[in-house]
């Protein structure tokens, strides 16, 4: 059994406890019909992270203890396939959420949207603390990625060699933060290509009001050999910290670059740090 939305029509769901600290998964089956289509447009992935839409789309509303929504909290999407198109979205409810919301928006008196098999659970391991880490989750989902510097919406998200999804960054990316807070010992990797006047990935540190705390800066550089053959192959880079004292949660800042991998794992305790 499904859902049709018709014609102008919202539908707002019921809010459900969340834990800021947990990372969730919501998924559905959706088509639209009504409206030209990504698989008759493929130029239509650029629509995916506008805010304001003639397609149908979902937003996710986020409230804290007080009942009252969240500013700067939501997160809304287009969903503009004409075909049964399976809509996965992984997250963290940012620092102090206790409930989120799911808004379906079909704007248009034009159009239709057809959605099933609707779910939201708690998300599998993934390998890594922050959300999608090798884009695994496909070419059209932004999961993990709140913004980039361009405000034309270019669909960021390419295939390379016809198999794997890589994100090109622009000239900046920004991740949505994430928790970290249990002390110890932390392994930053990437993988990726960066470019002319790269000013790499940062991994911000922030305290629990959201100021920055500190970061660590790493780049994706190309040896002199490299540069003079033009070799602009995906390269690898790995980096251990300590955490930070305070921290709450982190978020990537990553320019010049296209992504392969990025990912944060907690690999032991402080004194792990020392036996590296």
């Amino acid at each position: 059994r499904g859902i049709t939305l018709e014609t102008s029509v919202k539908l707002i769901f019921k809010t459900v406890p969340v834990v800021e600290d947990t990372k969730y998964r919501l998924s559905f089956l959706a088509r639209q019909e009504g409206l030209e289509s990504i698989e008759d447009n493929p130029r239509l992935s650029s629509v995916i992270l506008k805010r304001v839409l003639q397609h149908a789309n979902y937003r996710l509303i986020f409230y804290a203890r007080d009942d009252k929504a969240m500013k700067g909290g939501a997160a809304a999407f287009a969903m503009p396939f004409g075909s049964f198109h399976e809509y996965i979205h992984v997250f963290y409810p940012p620092q102090g959420a206790c409930a989120v919301q799911l808004v379906l928006d079909v704007p248009s008196k034009y159009s239709t949207l057809y959605l099933s098999d609707m779910k939201f659970e708690r998300q599998v391991d993934e390998g890594a603390i922050n959300v999608n880490p090798k884009f695994e989750l496909g070419l059209y989902n932004y999961s993990g990625w709140k913004g980039f510097n361009e405000a034309d919406g270019h669909h960021r998200f390419y295939l390379f060699e016809n198999r794997q999804a890589v994100l090109f960054t622009g000239f900046t990316a920004l991740s949505e933060t994430f928790p970290l807070k249990q002390p110890g010992t932390y392994k930053l990797y990437q993988k990726g290509s960066s470019y002319t006047r790269n000013r790499g990935t940062h991994l911000i540190f922030q305290d629990a009001s959201g100021k920055e705390i500190s970061r660590v800066t790493r780049k994706l550089s190309r040896s002199e050999k490299e540069k003079k053959s033009n070799d602009y192959g995906p390269r690898e880079d790995t980096a251990y910290f300590v955490l930070p004292k305070g921290t709450f949660r982190a978020y990537f800042a990553v320019y010049n670059t296209t992504l392969f991998e990025l990912s944060i794992n907690r690999v032991g305790d402080e004194a792990e740090y020392q036996a590296i």
